[in-house]
């Protein structure tokens, strides 16, 4: 009964992983918001018009994966770091547009340093979502499945 103990301490989630969660979620909302600002106040045309389409997708993308990284899931956090950085990236040709039309957005501009942060601070957390995820293996292996 020792084992499971400490597998039940193991599956407590720490604040790093808590936090590198939130930055992504906080990511996320920015890209949503993103995708809404262009959607609703952009008139573009031709291929423009999928900005912000895939602005919502990959906003919505972070939050749940974000949601996932805060419960401690290893698939979440491995989605969050590929989505994070394509958020990222897609958000720097954003604002380089942007700063070209001269239509700068300041939630825009946030989308930059938050997936930074949150690819930085989610492939830290990926060593502990493991163990954590080792440990709920173990525990469900032994008849503890308690939805952890």
């Amino acid at each position: 009964m020792v084992g499971a103990d400490a597998d039940l301490e193991a599956i407590l989630v720490p604040s790093s992983v808590k936090v590198a969660g939130a930055i992504t979620i906080g990511a996320g909302v920015c890209a949503l918001v993103t995708g809404l600002q262009t959607l609703l106040f952009f008139n573009m045309r031709g291929a423009l018009n999928l900005v912000g389409p895939i602005a919502l997708v990959l906003g919505a993308g972070c939050v749940f994966s974000g949601w996932g990284v805060v419960r401690g899931r290893m698939n979440a956090a491995v989605a969050a770091v590929g989505v994070v950085g394509l958020t990222g990236l897609c958000g720097m040709a954003w604002v380089m547009f942007t700063f070209l039309s001269a239509a700068i957005s300041m939630i825009a501009i946030a989308v930059l340093p938050l997936s930074a942060v949150a690819i930085f601070l989610v492939t830290l957390a990926l060593k502990d979502v493991k163990k954590i995820e080792d440990a709920r293996g173990r525990l469900r292996a032994q008849g503890l499945d308690g939805g952890f």
